[in-house]
């Protein structure tokens, strides 16, 4: 029997192995103890101390792959587990166990910032600690190291949160007002919040309070922001850098770092992503050693930009801030022959046919479910359907890189009350293999914004735009760029309620056109 996606996730989120520990249990301002495992390294201290807040379970979330070497430097200086204590807590409300939840929800924000300040400034008080604190962890990991900070505990030298922005927003769960619905599924497994969002599927009130919560100018620590183009948040890593920053006093406005790899949520800092392998990018243990020896033992580092980012067959780069200067917007208008092209086509109609019973499937991407492929993966299944229009560039002469985020722009109708459509943008090599860049969608009904919908009569067209997530790819001579329109990508995406129909796409007066990105030389 197949396992559920439940135990398979929390399987990988709980595979690291154990190391020797000491249970310490922490005191609160409300006197509710938290539960912790703390590693003390061998010989005398004290040392500075790296926390780590988990909803996951303090046995199994110590970041050994970053801490767990106890060697020296190439000056024989201590390093990794030799030179700091790592604190590893539980969140107040428990752990998540394999196929149970233990209330690990009910930690609210505020609490959770709480929480965070009275951890800081207990480790800083013991005999073992040198007065230096910083935080680590990726994901919700991440998310609470923000709350921490926001709170200012005196002792607090830096942050790195990992693949996970300041907050959660609207665009987060419902990108062009379509429901992520693989993504809100995996949150209900692991926190029980997917009926909340579900009830919201419009930009309302609970929205404007979940965007608004987050006190980004009270971060007063450095911050290095480690982000992936192939996981569910580079936009809100970018976003949440940019906000970060713009709160800040000159002095540590200089000091925050983002760094933006080639990576998907569960694979931070490996090499091997979807269906390629990126030697270069696997930095993510070096730089995370490299910031705690600078923020908390005073250790110089070289000079680097605010912003690391890496190109998918190219590599690292570097920007003083997003969008990067070197930018042009270039312009692909699609055929109805079904090409990207740089000048308009004749005018005229293309049909999308839509059954809600056989949606177009999703083959990759930014997707935390373990049923789902991630990263970048062939998209030959969707471009071979039916109810797939490809338009595609001729083979390349000079490299495209696209740094930013993809529009498209068109017209379009549907016969089915309401349609969703959406894209794939595909790099195509000399074998004709299609992987996914990035994909995006848009609902017809919500076409004049997200706060409320409005009715679609049949044949009348709509005039929509489509935008993906940020990428950095380079497509290379020799390469083709494709387009692949459909009226579903599922199970990322929730399908359309509406009966089985027919969406139609209008080529008229400049439109559809692809808008890139591009990156000069």
């Amino acid at each position: 029997m197949p396992k559920s996606p439940w135990v398979v996730l929390c399987a990988a989120l709980l595979a690291s192995p154990l190391l020797a520990q000491q249970e310490v249990r922490i005191p609160t301002r409300d006197a509710a103890p938290l539960e912790a495992l703390l590693h003390l390294p061998a010989g005398d201290g004290p040392w500075p101390v790296v926390v780590v807040q988990t909803p996951y379970g303090k046995e199994r979330s110590l970041p050994e792959h970053i801490f767990g070497e106890v060697y020296e430097d190439s000056d024989g200086q201590p390093a990794g587990l030799a030179a700091y204590a790592v604190l590893v807590v539980d969140w107040r409300s428990g752990a998540l166990r394999l196929g149970r939840r233990q209330g690990a929800t009910a930690s609210n924000g505020r609490q959770q910032a709480r929480d965070g300040y009275d951890v800081v400034e207990w480790a800083a008080s013991q005999e073992w600690c040198d007065g230096n604190v910083g935080c680590w962890g990726p994901s919700a990991l991440g998310g609470v190291q923000y709350r921490t900070a926001e709170e200012q505990p005196p002792h607090l030298r830096c942050i790195v949160p990992m693949v996970r922005g300041l907050g959660w927003g609207y665009d987060t769960f419902y990108p062009g007002g379509v429901e992520r619905a693989a993504y809100i599924d995996t949150l209900g497994l692991l926190f029980g919040v997917d009926r909340l969002f579900r009830k919201h599927p419009r930009r309302d009130v609970l929205w404007g309070l979940v965007e608004g919560a987050a006190r980004p100018e009270q971060i007063e620590v450095p911050a290095l922001l480690i982000g992936g183009w192939f996981d569910m948040h580079p936009q809100d890593m970018l976003d949440s850098f940019a906000s970060v920053r713009a709160g800040a006093d000159p002095e540590l406005r200089a000091q925050h770092r983002l760094l933006l790899g080639p990576w998907e949520h569960m694979k931070v800092g490996k090499a091997e992503q979807g269906a390629l392998r990126f030697e270069q990018a696997a930095i993510v243990e070096a730089e995370v050693r490299r910031w705690f020896d600078q923020h908390l033992r005073g250790i110089e580092a070289p000079p680097s930009a605010p912003i690391r980012y890496y190109v998918v067959h190219e590599g690292w780069r570097e920007a003083d801030s997003w969008p990067v200067e070197e930018i042009r917007n270039h312009t692909l208008y699609l055929t109805v022959e079904g090409d990207l092209a740089d000048a308009e086509g004749e005018a005229g109609s293309l049909a999308l046919p839509f059954d809600p019973a056989d949606p177009s499937p999703t083959l990759g991407g930014n997707n935390l479910s373990p049923q789902l492929a991630h990263g970048p993966q062939d998209q030959a299944e969707a471009a071979a359907r039916a109810d797939a229009q490809i338009f595609e560039t001729p083979v390349l002469q000079e490299a495209l890189r696209l740094v930013g985020r993809v529009r498209l722009t068109l017209r379009a109708s549907t016969d089915a009350g309401d349609a969703d459509l959406h894209l794939r943008l595909c790099d195509v090599d000399a074998e004709g293999r299609a992987l996914l860049i990035a994909d995006g969608a848009r609902r017809m009904s919500l076409e004049a914004g997200f706060r409320r919908s409005r009715t679609v009569p049949a044949g009348e067209v709509f005039e929509l735009q489509i935008e993906t997530l940020p990428v950095a790819w380079k497509v290379e001579p020799g390469h083709r760029l494709r387009l692949i329109l459909t009226g579903s990508n599922a199970p990322r995406y929730a399908v359309h309620p509406q009966q089985a129909g027919t969406h139609t796409v209008h080529f008229e007066t400049g439109l559809p056109s692809l808008e890139l990105p591009l990156l000069l030389e």
